[in-house]
């Protein structure tokens, strides 16, 4: 009897036992669910933040992008509270919205300020309205909560923050490089809209410092003696990218007004208006009052003396464009009205090829725009404006061809999740 009750005890300590067990790995089981759950929600977070930054991510709307980016953040939630992203207005890399650069090879993620392509957004239990995620039953082994984060990283492609814009669909050598030019964008990128496998032309040894580099063509590829990089890591070449749509398609060209002559004179200043015959410039000082220039007849031409055109649009209707003078080039568009950004432009009519070779001298500033031509670039220095739109182009020498791009458009280009 004895012994029965003996071991009726002891069945009693066993289930006792077995219970704690079976309650403790219960309650892990649950906080661990707990846990992954408040993850995933996180992530969602994360995600749904980066990508809705990743669309106004060009540099001049970084702030915009930041805002939007925990606008959509507190849209979700986590642990029934808003995933709450700090700004990071000092793109700390530590913080919860970071601005950099994406690439692909090897594929790192780097904080910077110049040359954007991606930004990452880091979504975090605790964070700055929620303490650590609390825990059922981890008090019972000494452990209150748990902090969770889940991060992500939102890369644009396409046509957003395009420096340089090729807008010819099909034909082969839309973007060519030859000898030993040096590319430098210290921000935008390239777009190349030509399905062509051999879009791309690139022979020599041609460097192109740039970010990204995006081709319609599914299978275009770079000539085995060019340098494409980027703050020493490589640049992203990204193929089967969607074609991006002329953003200034929608300007209408000036009209003919009123006649004008061009005076004669080493030394001459002109008002704008309309010149049939076209401005052709060799020797002496050209200085352009600001306003709208219409050219037709002879086109643009400055291959000699020094040339000052400031907030000024020079419209060419026809006949060439050739800035290849070695003196002083200076040009500016205008700040404001509808031609504002736009300094230089040939109507998509005119299919002549232009061409222009900058100096240490030159300085031309804006959007250089020949949506019907191709656009020949060599030498030197800053005259490549700050965002070329072109149906082809060709860059050739052996100077660097510096674009510091400004977007004067509301283009989009595509945004994926990356990482």
């Amino acid at each position: 009897m004895r012994n029965r009750r003996n071991r009726h005890g002891m069945v009693l300590v066993w289930v006792a036992l077995v219970l704690l067990v079976i309650v403790g790995m219960m309650g892990l089981a649950l906080d661990a669910a707990n846990i992954v759950l408040t993850g995933q929600q996180l992530q969602n977070g994360a995600d749904a933040a980066a990508l809705a930054g990743a669309q106004r991510l060009r540099p001049v709307n970084v702030p915009e992008s930041r805002a939007l980016a925990r606008d959509i953040g507190l849209h979700n939630s986590a642990a029934q509270a808003p995933v709450d992203l700090q700004l990071n207005e000092g793109n700390a890399a530590e913080g919860d919205i970071v601005v950099g650069r994406w690439h692909n090879n090897p594929g790192v993620f780097i904080p910077a300020t110049q040359g954007i392509n991606a930004i990452r957004t880091v979504a975090r239990r605790p964070d700055s309205r929620t303490e650590a995620l609390p825990l059922l039953f981890g008090p019972v082994f000494g452990v209150d909560n748990a902090a969770v984060l889940r991060d992500a990283v939102a890369l644009t492609v396409g046509g957003q923050g395009a420096a340089i814009l090729c807008l010819e669909p099909s034909e082969p050598a839309v973007y060519a490089m030859n000898g030993t030019p040096l590319l430098n964008l210290e921000n935008g990128s390239i777009q190349v809209n030509s399905t062509h496998p051999n879009a791309l032309n690139t022979v020599g040894v041609p460097i192109i410092h740039a970010t990204d580099l995006n081709v319609c063509s599914e299978t275009a590829s770079l000539g085995g003696g060019t340098t494409f990089e980027y703050e020493g890591l490589p640049g992203n070449l990204n193929n089967g990218v969607p074609p991006m749509d002329d953003p200034l398609a929608h300007l209408s060209p000036p009209p003919p007004g009123e006649p004008l002559e061009v005076p004669k004179g080493k030394d001459i200043t002109l008002s704008p208006g309309y010149y049939p015959e076209g401005v052709k410039w060799t020797s002496g000082t050209l200085t352009l009052l600001p306003g709208v220039y219409r050219f037709e007849g002879g086109g643009f031409e400055v291959t000699g003396g020094d040339l000052y055109a400031h907030g000024v649009l020079l419209y060419v209707a026809e006949g060439d464009v050739k800035l290849t003078g070695n003196g002083v080039m200076e040009v500016s568009p205008m700040e404001t009205g509808p031609y504002a950004g736009v300094s230089l432009w040939q109507d998509e009519s005119n299919t002549n090829e232009a061409n222009i070779i900058g100096t240490n001298q030159s300085h031309v500033a804006g959007t250089l725009y020949f949506p019907g031509a191709r656009l020949d670039c060599s030498g030197t220095g800053d005259g490549f404006g700050n965002q070329i739109i072109c149906k082809s182009l060709e860059l050739s020498g052996n100077g660097t061809i510096n674009i510091d791009f400004k977007d004067i458009s509301n283009a989009r280009g595509a945004v994926a999740l990356v990482e």
